[in-house]
């Protein structure tokens, strides 16, 4: 009985060891648990922190970016206003021109192409103007050879285009109107669209 008693002892002392070790261990489990969850949510909070001040540094840097466009836009935007008006304006004047002023503007471009032109048979293509008009402004260039003087309506603007030699010259109007915008600019939005030249 008392090997019996001694062993149940022994069996019970054992057996509270075994729990208390146990008990130990599940306490340093839990710890360990609760240690992990802590710097987790810190590594968690972190890293969320950092996403959002990325996301908020992204938006401030496209909003800077945008609202920095909004005055190069505004002003690309009344210079492409203002070009249109200012050419509505000059495709209007130079449409109500008189054909003596569009022939002396004709005259002046062959001036400086006479050399490229002279030495060889030219073809002229006019629009808009007459035919005696064509013909003077042929015999200002001084052809060697053949000219050929033809109505084309297909050219785009009116006035003359003459071709020979491997040279081409176009006189018309649109070659006009851009002479005048390369040179006159400032002026014609003084003249045309002035509350644009005050702003």
């Amino acid at each position: 009985m008392e090997e019996i008693a001694g062993t149940l002892t022994l069996e019970r002392e054992i057996m509270d060891d075994a729990r208390k070790k146990a008990a130990r261990l599940l306490s340093n489990a839990d710890a360990e648990s609760a240690r992990i969850q802590a710097e987790s949510a810190v590594k968690t909070a972190a890293a969320l922190g950092a996403i959002d001040e990325a996301a908020r540094l992204a938006t401030a840097r496209y909003r800077d970016e945008v609202f920095a466009r909004i005055p190069l836009e505004k002003l690309r935007m009344k210079t492409a206003h203002s070009d249109a008006l200012i050419r509505e304006a000059l495709g209007r004047w130079l449409a109500s021109l008189p054909e003596s002023r569009i022939e002396s503007f004709v005259a002046k471009r062959l001036e400086g192409a006479k050399a490229f032109l002279a030495d060889g048979s030219v073809e002229i293509r006019y629009r808009g103007i007459g035919a005696s008009c064509a013909e003077r402004l042929a015999g200002q260039i001084g052809a060697a050879g053949e000219v050929v003087i033809r109505e084309d309506n297909t050219l785009l603007a009116t006035g003359i285009i003459v071709s020979g030699k491997g040279a081409e010259l176009d006189a018309t109007l649109d070659v006009a109107a851009d002479l005048i915008l390369r040179e006159k600019r400032g002026e014609l939005i003084r003249a045309f669209a002035p509350r644009l030249a005050q702003s």
